[in-house]
């Protein structure tokens, strides 16, 4: 009996530990990769910072401001699905986003607001 109920431990823990942590909810961006509040970016993509310029044809843009706004009019008041992946350099989570089944990641690279990020 000792015997069984430690390989149910056993098993219970490697479940647990193989998990993918997810977390569900409404976001408050505060860029164009990341949630306010548990701050979590967006696996695989960067862009720029909120006070970012960009130069367009020679004029300067706010261009991380705008990153930040496609990201907010693109979630809205709709709930969004994190997916853990990771853990960055300043302790924030870094996940797969989704928003009823659509990955915002790939979205906002395909948009032109971010761009892939490989460590």
């Amino acid at each position: 009996m000792r015997r069984l109920i430690f390989l149910l431990a056993m098993l219970f823990v490697i479940s647990a530990h193989d998990a993918v942590a997810e977390i569900v909810g409404r976001a408050s961006i505060i860029e164009g990769d990341t949630i306010r509040g548990e701050r979590i970016g967006l696996h695989g993509i960067d862009t720029p910072q909120s006070s970012q310029l960009c130069d367009l044809d020679g004029q300067p843009i706010c261009c991380g401001q705008q990153a930040a706004l496609a990201l907010a009019d693109k979630i809205g008041e709709k709930a969004v699905r994190c997916s853990e992946k990771d853990v960055d350099r300043y302790r924030r989570t870094i996940a797969g986003w989704f928003v009823g089944g659509e990955d915002i990641n790939r979205r906002m690279i395909f948009q032109g607001w971010g761009l892939a990020y490989r460590k």
